[in-house]
């Protein structure tokens, strides 16, 4: 067995060894130093452009993702192997034999910053990270090949809507589709654009609405209360807001014609439909009737489909549009004690996936939206049964907690940019993207999780209330800790028009 004197001798000769080779000739790290410094402030650089240039990172589809990874492959192969481009290797690499097909193998030659050129040129891999990176900036300052979008036919007239929007306004011809695939510019803008979005009078449809006329979109909003939707309309047109607000209840047999032919009437037409009109019931399914689960198809479900249908003739007309389905993670996993909602959520993506499939040969783009749980102050316009006062306090502190809750502004940003980047579908919250994920890769373990977490929740009891508006199941409760606990969401009520008082 070696003395302590022998191991710590051995250890300084290993020491000694390691910087001679990082700090010798052979291995130049102030050269290597030198390359990353470059090719981070090359970044940098490129990053600090798009900023000032306003520029935004796509969102790439899966088409330039692999259009991306070739172009990557096989530029990286044609500078660094290939036998015609060697001339341009040979201040710094030396030939050493035939490689595969057509390619060479070469020995890095010189030292210093020399030598650290010549590894990056003879290293796909190396010289594939600056290719990667060049394209990605590409797709930053140069999103669409150039001339694109296609040029209009000369058979293809004009759209009418032209004379409304001025020049702002682009709308594809059928010509302008190939293939049956949509040839829109992946992001193009919305200024211009009409929009109906229903269920704005408060809450999310109310930002939504807003974040849509901060774009530069007309907006048409509507609710079944009048007083409400006056105050929403008031605070749109007090930002500068094109806005026109009709009371409306949507599940009415009349109400999607109504809508679609007064957003025709205000604007010229309509290009952006945005279903958002919802109602939320919270209790055991004991508590709930037949009723319930019918008035919840009628409004999340059979009135979008209504508005959808009759909005489509006027969209193919113009040569497409864009429909956005505010669905809920309700919508892909069913929370208990919310049936009547989750069932016809379920019902409502489901709709929206098959649209997004057979509407886009007609240019027209549907974004699902599958949003956790967001501080809208939903919870004093949601209706409680079973026993309101427990039910509303879980449901009203979960959904105010910042961890577990999303702030409605940044939600509704969010969504708005989908949409005009037609994305097929967002998921918005942390917590609702691991719980889509997890039960993708574990639905038996999510069964159970969401069985376990029912047993917890309130049971209906003997005697179960039916119905209570959240804001009155508030003040039977009377609890200080809740009040606490939903202190954001709360506030968010308040400043998004949402009904507080009796």
């Amino acid at each position: 067995m070696p003395s302590p004197e022998d191991a710590e001798n051995r250890l300084r000769r290993a020491a000694d060894e390691e910087r001679d080779a990082y700090g010798g000739e052979d291995h130049p790290v102030g050269a290597y130093a030198g390359a990353m410094g470059v090719y981070v402030a090359g970044i940098a650089a490129l990053a600090g452009a798009a900023r000032l240039a306003g520029r935004r990172v796509p969102e790439p589809g899966p088409w330039d993702v692999l259009l991306c990874a070739g172009a990557t492959h096989r530029l990286s192969r044609l500078i660094t192997k290939d036998s015609v481009t060697s001339p341009l290797r040979v201040p710094f690499a030396r030939f050493r034999g035939a490689g595969g097909p057509g390619e060479v193998q070469e020995e890095v030659r010189g030292h210093g910053a020399r030598k650290v050129v010549g590894e990056l040129l003879t290293c796909p891999f190396c010289t594939g990270m600056w290719i990667v990176s060049g394209l990605a900036a590409g797709l930053v300052f140069a999103p669409g090949p150039p001339g694109w979008p296609p040029p209009r036919s000369p058979r293809s007239p004009a759209p009418t809507c032209c004379s409304s929007y001025g020049s702002g306004c682009s709308r594809p011809s059928a010509s302008d589709r190939q293939g049956g695939f949509m040839t829109h510019p992946s992001h193009d803008r919305l200024a211009g654009r009409a929009a109906l979005v229903t269920g704005a009078s408060r809450g999310l449809g109310l930002l939504i609405a807003r974040e849509l006329a901060r774009r530069g979109c007309k907006v048409l909003v509507c609710a079944r209360d009048g007083e409400e939707l006056g105050r929403a309309e008031r605070m749109l047109r007090a930002e500068g807001a094109e806005v026109r607000a009709p009371a409306c209840d949507v599940t009415g047999p009349s109400a999607a014609r109504r809508l679609v032919d007064a957003t025709t009437a205000a604007f010229g037409g309509i290009d952006i439909l945005v279903n958002n009109a919802g109602t939320i019931q919270v209790g055991p399914v004991s508590a709930m009737t037949e009723t319930d689960f019918r008035d919840a198809m009628e409004t999340m479900y059979f009135a979008p489909l209504r508005l959808v249908l009759t909005a489509l003739p006027e969209m193919r007309e113009r040569g497409g549009g864009r429909v956005v389905t505010i669905a809920s993670l309700g919508g892909r996993i069913a929370a208990p004690h919310l049936l009547p909602y989750v069932g016809a959520k379920f019902a409502l993506t489901g709709l929206s996936q098959g649209l997004r499939a057979e509407l886009a040969a007609d240019g027209i783009s549907v974004t699902t939206v599958l949003p956790g749980l967001m501080r809208t102050g939903s919870h004093t316009a949601a209706r409680f049964s079973g026993q309101p006062t427990r039910e509303y306090a879980w449901f009203a502190v979960s959904s105010g907690l910042p961890l577990l809750s999303m702030d409605a502004e940044r939600a509704a940003r969010a969504i708005v940019r989908a949409a005009e980047r037609r994305r097929p579908e967002l998921v918005l919250t942390p917590v609702a993207k691991a719980a889509v994920r997890l039960h993708g890769l574990a639905p038996a373990t999510t069964t159970r999780a969401l069985t376990l977490g029912a047993r917890l929740l309130p049971r209906g009891g003997p005697g179960p209330a039916h119905d209570v508006p959240g804001r009155q199941a508030a003040r039977r409760l009377g609890s200080a800790a809740v009040a606490r606990l939903t202190a954001l969401n709360d506030r968010a009520a308040r400043r998004y028009n949402q009904r507080t008082g009796p």
